[in-house]
């Protein structure tokens, strides 16, 4: 299981982008770096209630859904991306993308940068009531790719990727954060698997 920002997409400049982009919309506050900084990869409904108060989820899950052709020039794959998923793929090893972002922007995003044919399965923050830190995505890509949480790996960047992964009892490497390995980079993954 991967992590999309962060891990998979160095998305972060993005994301900013579009929560500072929501932020006007709905009438929030001036978003600085250090502020959003912080925040990387919560949930939208955490971005409501830190960043724009009383907005309803729904419209900001699809102001984020409609954001990809306005700021996706900040998007890009991370180092050794392909050759990590590439090298899981000839070894037959089925993958999932484990996200809190929602399912418009996830399918587009992955389809744009030639990455959505490379999983088999994907859980975003949109199909389950308690996104990460939760361990409900978790386990829902497990269901989908019809192993036991205890058979897979979760291979993800932030705090939130680690406390879901705990929760849901399933191994992690950390990408430049603490867990059960810890990585500087994705080509580190394999040897660990």
């Amino acid at each position: 299981m991967f992590d999309m920002d962060g891990t998979l997409l160095e998305s972060r400049r993005y994301w900013f982008a579009v929560v500072q982009d929501a932020s006007r919309t709905f009438g929030g506050p001036q978003i600085s770096w250090d502020d959003y900084n912080s925040t990387f990869g919560q949930s939208s409904a955490d971005d409501v209630a830190q960043f724009f108060p009383g907005t309803p989820l729904d419209k900001v899950d699809a102001f984020y859904n409609c954001a990809l052709p306005r700021h996706g020039h900040h998007i890009t794959l991370m180092d050794g991306v392909m050759d990590v998923i590439g090298a899981l793929r000839s070894r037959a090893i089925p993958c999932a993308c484990v996200t809190n972002s929602p399912t418009a922007f996830t399918v587009d995003v992955l389809t744009l940068l030639g990455l959505r044919p490379h999983f088999a399965a994907l859980a975003c923050a949109d199909e389950v009531t308690h996104p990460k830190p939760a361990p409900d995505l978790l386990l829902l890509a497990a269901r989908r790719l019809g192993v036991t949480p205890e058979n897979c790996v979760m291979v993800g960047d932030s705090r939130f990727d680690v406390m879901a992964a705990r929760a849901a009892g399933i191994r992690m490497v950390g990408l430049h954060v603490d867990a059960d390995a810890r990585v500087s980079h994705l080509s580190e993954v394999l040897p660990l698997l």
